[in-house]
């Protein structure tokens, strides 16, 4: 039987609620922009999903889902600055 917490404190083995990102037109801009397996590949991809997960997407202009949320929702809300 596991213990329960009480809410005062969180036990180690609680779940933890994480959200994760991930952009299947990211991949694929990716995909003609470097060879996968290759260390510029590696390194796309770590800036450009760090990028886009603070709301700074490099091929915001190109991408029919970034046009369909902007229609959706005219301001697009930064929450983290980006530096490269």
């Amino acid at each position: 039987m596991r213990p329960k917490g009480n809410g005062l404190i969180p036990l180690h083995d609680d779940k933890t609620q994480e959200q994760g990102f991930f952009c299947m037109k990211l991949v694929e801009f990716l995909n003609t922009e470097a060879e996968m397996g290759t260390d510029e590949y590696k390194q796309l991809w770590e800036e450009r999903f760090t990028a886009a997960k603070n709301g700074c997407c490099s091929y915001k202009e190109r991408c029919p889902i970034y046009e369909r949320t902007v229609k959706n929702r005219p301001v697009q809300l930064n929450l983290f600055t980006y530096k490269n």
